[in-house]
């Protein structure tokens, strides 16, 4: 969790049409020509960082009222409050985001995430929308950014479509890396807790664990750092002496009432572990998202609830894994894809997912919500050419009606999206 100041309404991402990555390398420049990011310039300096900390800030004002900073000055409290060094070898599935451009790992990471598959990286959507694919890099093997480890490039990102940059909502996100992590076994990756698993696993004052590179007050560390916090009901941290009405079923909170550790700065898209079924720390629960200033009495660490989004991390690890090539490889104008070519490729690609998340209603839902998912799809099906040769588009023709399918299927994709997240698996 990061401190930054609140972003003005016109460099809002709902506020601009085109190429997302633009918009924020534009703002990063800006922010960094008025001062805003500590008077750092883009040349020699990790922008994506200073972005991701700037637009968490806006977060933690919103559900909290001002930035409490402890006397800092600057709304940035330190990371892993109360923490220790990890012994060696202890993470072995902790990831680093990078700045692929900069080639020294301490200076090049801005956030975290977890290897849940020798192809997969979770992370936090806050912080895989700042770099596009191909600026990305992703750091695994190693729990030092001094040495050792290595750099994976990345093939695709997948934000989840209710990502909501204003309330960090569903604010996970996917990473497929272009080669694959070796030397873990699956024993040895995270592992996601289930809607299932929870109550046994990760119920209210299990003692969990998150981890971090982030702020200790004083420096940034190279080694890795671990700080042990309990799990935190939902109704005291939604509380009007917490957050007020802020948490929302997606999110979970961890931390002390009287304050003194929590995860901070730096730490954003990593994982809040605890025990699985063997003992050991494997089971992923969160992933570091929010909160008002860090380790304040009252003001607990907010996460990402695994439980609730592991239904959509585990479709479209299914629908990516088969996704078209040409898919990827497809810029985008104006909020969709440029060109006829690859709006059909973005059919084809929204039509693995939707075929992903009905697998995973039938499989993890109840018989009720896989029947209900099921009616729902034939209805949407008998309605999309009836939809598509009425509704007016740009372009006429067969054409139109192409593009018209691809959204209404990339529609279709992102209602059930949704919907997985209300699954009682």
């Amino acid at each position: 969790m990061d401190g930054r100041a609140m972003l003005p309404a016109w460099a809002r991402p709902e506020s601009v049409s085109g190429d997302m990555q633009s918009v924020y390398k534009s703002l990063a420049l800006a922010l960094a020509l008025t001062g805003v990011c500590d008077g750092h310039s883009l040349a020699g300096d990790n922008w994506a960082r200073d972005l991701v900390r700037k637009r968490e800030a806006a977060v933690f004002a919103r559900a909290g009222g001002p930035i409490l900073n402890g006397g800092s000055g600057d709304g940035i409290r330190p990371l892993v409050v109360g923490g220790v060094t990890s012994p060696p070898n202890r993470w072995p599935f902790q990831a680093g985001l990078l700045v692929g451009s900069i080639t020294d790992n301490f200076q090049a990471q801005f956030c975290a995430g977890t290897i849940i598959d020798a192809e997969f990286i979770l992370t936090a959507a806050h912080c895989a929308e700042v770099l596009s694919a191909a600026e990305l890099h992703v750091l695994t093997g190693t729990q030092s950014l001094g040495s050792g480890g290595t750099r994976h490039t990345v093939k695709r990102i997948k934000i989840h479509p209710g990502f909501n940059d204003r309330t960090f909502d569903f604010d996970v996100a996917l990473i497929q890396l272009k080669t694959k992590v070796i030397g873990l076994v699956p024993a040895q990756m995270a592992s996601m807790i289930t809607r299932e698993q929870e109550p046994r696993m990760a119920p209210d004052g299990t003692n969990s664990i998150v981890v971090g590179w982030g702020d200790t007050g004083t420096f940034f560390p190279k080694a890795l750092r671990e700080v042990s916090v309990p799990i935190v009901p939902y109704q005291r941290c939604n509380s009007d002496k917490s957050y007020d009405g802020a948490i929302t079923h997606r999110m979970l909170c961890a931390g002390l009432r009287r304050g003194g550790k929590d995860s901070c700065q730096g730490d954003s898209g990593g994982p809040l572990v605890v025990m699985d079924g063997a003992g050991r720390l494997r089971k992923q629960a969160g992933i570091v998202s929010w909160g008002n200033g860090c380790a304040l009495p009252d003001f607990y660490g907010v996460y990402s609830r695994v439980a609730v989004l592991q239904p959509w991390v585990t479709a479209n690890m299914a629908a990516m894994r088969g996704a078209a090539a040409s898919a990827l490889a497809c810029a985008i104008s104006g909020g969709r894809p440029a060109s006829p070519a690859c709006r059909s490729a973005a059919k084809d690609e929204a039509e693995q997912e939707i075929a992903a998340s009905l697998d995973v209603i039938r499989s993890m839902g109840t018989p009720a919500q896989a029947r209900q998912a099921a009616e729902e799809q034939r209805r949407w099906l008998d309605s999309l050419q009836g939809i598509c040769a009425f509704q007016v588009v740009a372009m006429t023709g067969q054409l139109g009606r192409a593009d018209c399918l691809a959204n209404e299927t990339r529609k279709r994709a992102d209602v059930l999206a949704r919907q997985l997240s209300e699954l009682v698996n």
